[in-house]
């Protein structure tokens, strides 16, 4: 005779020790027009409906982390350390405060419509460039004297009080078309079809040449 069988204690079953390369089902609802892509996506594919769908899942993680190879490559990786720091800062920021204002209104990336959040935002931008402002030596700096009439010839041109602000200045023109030593036609393209609407904005509230 056989050893007996153990009795069944109650309780959950033990669940089974996952395997790399396993898979696990998950519950998913799409939309039927969405649905009709995935369809087709696979039988172009040769992949079944269940592998389209992960391989698309992992392609979109994949793409995230491009943003930050870019950056990198576009800025180096300090400055696009503390680019990527602010812009989540102001997000963070600029969401909560729209929240608080009117959650309806200003939901998802609307916050950039209202005063009160977008001066959050930039708050929040600043507090994350002074926290990395390098200590202040002191005593008097040199500048290269070419450079610096160079410079004070640009400021003037603009009205900046600055080399920063005109900087600051020298890309917005780009973007509404007026002098900029920015000549990318590329770039200014590409700057304008993320902005959108806000492009006009810079026009009506930015004109330094009063």
């Amino acid at each position: 005779m056989g050893l007996p069988k153990e009795k069944n204690r109650g309780g959950r079953p033990r669940k089974k020790a996952i395997k790399p390369g396993d898979r696990v089902p998950i519950g998913l609802r799409v939309t039927p027009q969405m649905k009709a892509k995935i369809d087709e996506a696979a039988s172009n594919s040769g992949r079944s409906q269940s592998q389209e769908i992960e391989f698309r899942l992992e392609q979109s993680f994949n793409r995230a982390e491009l943003l930050f190879d870019a950056m990198q490559l576009g800025y180096g990786p300090q400055p696009a350390g503390l680019i990527l720091l602010a812009a989540r800062a102001m997000t963070d920021a600029g969401r909560v405060s729209a929240t608080a204002v009117d959650p309806i209104e200003y939901a998802d990336a609307g916050w950039m419509a209202d005063g009160f959040s977008y001066e959050q935002a930039i708050v929040a931008a600043v507090a994350v460039f002074e926290a990395f402002r390098p200590p202040d030596l002191g005593g008097d700096i040199k500048l290269d004297s070419k450079l610096a009439a160079s410079m004070q010839t640009l400021m003037k041109s603009t009205n900046s009080s600055s080399w920063g602000e005109w900087f600051g200045k020298n890309v917005l023109n780009a973007l509404r078309g007026k002098e900029s030593t920015i000549k990318s036609e590329e770039w200014v393209g590409h700057m304008k079809a993320l902005l959108g609407p806000l492009v006009e904005r810079i026009s009506d509230k930015s004109e330094s040449d009063k």
